[in-house]
């Protein structure tokens, strides 16, 4: 699997675990996953924003979502 992404084990413990948190909206899964893979990427790379671009589809929308759960404590 492509390091980039999380594995599909992962991703089930990982959404069952976001779906507790209280203050953060987990509403579409395909559109929090991506989002997380996103965090994912930033995490093993650092936070270079043209690579993360690269990679999300759509990564200002992914990184004002960044910004805002980071606002939240998250």
């Amino acid at each position: 699997m492509n390091k980039y992404y999380i594995k599909e084990s992962d991703w089930e413990k990982l959404y069952t675990f976001l779906k507790t948190i209280a203050g953060i909206r987990i509403g579409n899964e395909r559109k929090t996953r991506a989002f997380a893979e996103g965090v994912y990427f930033i995490m093993r790379t650092g936070p270079n924003d043209v690579n993360f671009q690269d990679i999300m589809a759509n990564g200002e929308v992914s990184i004002n979502a960044l910004n805002q759960w980071s606002h939240n404590g998250l």
